[in-house]
């Protein structure tokens, strides 16, 4: 009877491995930040007109997060943070449905289910290209980043 060759046990788990992945058809497992489906789809860094501190005029300042999930989303203890770290963080009880979108103004107002106000008195964005917004989860996991670029900064608005 001819000897067997000894196998690797690691190169032996690698192949038993692949082969119940081709087997079943799975493909990688998405990671928690694409399970969520949180995205940043307007980013208005410096809305038109003066820059005069007004209530009226900070809250053009505003950035909106859409939920491209299938499902809904507690946003409880996410952050929404620029870079010198002014950081806003979502209220305890608050959750976006899938396909739905919200908004976070920089002024005062009044919270409702599409509408959050960070309640400052001066602007947080820098105006400049280059300036990033990051979401977070509670955990501290980026959700995704938006910054304003420098040949969409005539606008005041970037289409992240």
């Amino acid at each position: 009877m001819p000897a067997l060759r000894a196998r690797p046990l690691p190169a032996l788990v690698t192949a038993v491995a692949l082969g119940l992945t081709l087997a079943l058809g799975a493909g990688p497992v998405p990671s928690v930040e694409a399970a969520s489906g949180l995205r940043f789809t307007t980013f208005v860094a410096d809305p038109s007109g003066k820059d005069d501190r007004t209530n009226d005029h900070l809250n053009r300042e505003k950035i909106m997060v859409k939920n491209t999930g299938r499902s809904s989303v507690s946003l409880s203890g996410h952050t929404l943070k620029d870079q010198q770290n002014h950081t806003f963080t979502f209220p305890k009880g608050v959750s976006l449905k899938a396909g739905k979108s919200l908004t976070v103004h920089t002024g005062k107002g009044t919270n409702s289910s599409t509408h959050l106000y960070w309640g400052r008195g001066n602007y947080v964005w820098n105006n400049t290209p280059g300036d990033k917004a990051t979401l977070r989860n509670s955990r501290g996991t980026v959700q995704d980043t938006c910054t304003f670029t420098a040949s969409k900064h005539r606008s005041g608005t970037v289409n992240c």
